[in-house]
């Protein structure tokens, strides 16, 4: 049953995210309906109903459905998982699972997010066509927001539409890593780390859920997936979480595409996120062979950018002086 879960979960992967025509889509429901009815079968069984290959089966599934964006089902799932658990005597009890127990939060906390804060409803119409228009007269409420972003983020906006939604995230991002600098530096109390990290993981769903979205264009997809590792991996409490596992599957998506050459003005924007992806996502990984794309993409920017990426491919982000560096290079001369 887990196997065949897990055959649906690598087959609807791949019919999403594979180039080549045609669609799996017989052989899929199949094996769904298969998985579905021999889970019926188990739960109904006391002997075998709150197994450890019941629980994962349910968390396979689950994942499914939050690839493929079905809410309604992926709660139904959860509600399973839910009562197991408490057939188990309840998370805080040896007879649960820690990494069932992990997950099924992570998916709750999805759940919540997507209640209350409605990123995917949000009008993409409002964007600004400056693709067309590299030197186009921003408003001055924008200038303003722009001159205020890291260094290596203005640029990007040039060559692509100036899309609010990744706007806000970064200018949120920012915010919360000058939080945790200010945090630090004071020596404030576990409560506030806690609140920020909090913040980290909302915004890494408010990434993940754009990712989700298919009217981003390549360079904007590009900068939301460097966006989404950086919330993840400089938050300690979500590495290996759901939002690490969509964001490896859409890594591999990106991978099997084409990419050609990048305009100027977007090389140190991809720089940065080239060097996310490589510093954290292991040698190998998907988000480790993405990077490296998107450096051999970067043909002609600057050395120093180039030599910043590749010296830092091996380190983990969260390293204290990697994100001095990264921003220190992106600086002109």
């Amino acid at each position: 049953m887990l196997a065949q879960a897990l055959v649906v979960w690598t087959s609807e992967m791949r019919d999403r995210f594979s180039l080549e025509p045609g669609s799996a889509g017989e052989l899929l429901l199949t094996h769904r309906s298969t998985v579905l009815r021999e889970l019926r079968k188990r739960i109904s069984s006391s002997d075998v109903c709150t197994s450890d290959p019941v629980m994962w089966t349910i968390l396979m599934l689950a994942a499914t459905e939050l690839m493929q964006d079905n809410m309604d089902a992926m709660e139904t799932h959860l509600g399973a998982l839910r009562h197991i658990i408490r057939l188990r005597g309840g998370v805080n009890q040896s007879g649960s699972s820690d990494w069932v127990t992990l997950l099924l939060l992570q998916f709750e906390s999805f759940l919540d997010y997507r209640q209350f804060d409605h990123v995917r409803s949000a009008d993409f119409g409002h964007a600004l066509s400056v693709a067309e228009q590299v030197h186009c007269t921003f408003s001055p409420e924008l200038k303003a927001r722009l001159a205020k972003l890291p260094p290596g983020f203005v640029e990007v906006f040039a060559v692509c539409p100036m899309n609010l939604q990744i706007l806000d995230l970064v200018e949120r991002i920012h915010q919360w890593m000058q939080q945790l600098a200010d945090t630090t530096h004071v020596g404030q109390g576990r409560e506030a780390i806690e609140s920020i990290a909090d913040a980290m993981s909302f915004d890494s769903f408010r990434a993940f859920d754009l990712l989700q979205q298919d009217k981003l264009g390549s360079t904007e997809r590009l900068l939301v997936l460097g966006l989404c590792a950086f919330c993840i991996y400089m938050n300690g409490r979500i590495i290996y979480s759901v939002m690490e596992w969509g964001l490896r599957l859409h890594c591999m998506a990106q991978v099997t595409k084409q990419m050609g050459p990048f305009e100027e003005d977007a090389r140190r924007s991809m720089i940065w996120v080239a060097a996310i992806l490589m510093a954290t996502g292991g040698n190998g990984s998907p988000s480790w062979q993405l990077g490296g794309r998107i450096i051999r993409a970067c043909r002609g920017a600057h050395s120093l950018l180039q030599t910043t990426a590749q010296r830092n491919q091996t380190c983990y982000f969260w390293h204290t002086n990697l994100t001095e560096k990264l921003m220190a290079a992106a600086l002109p001369e």
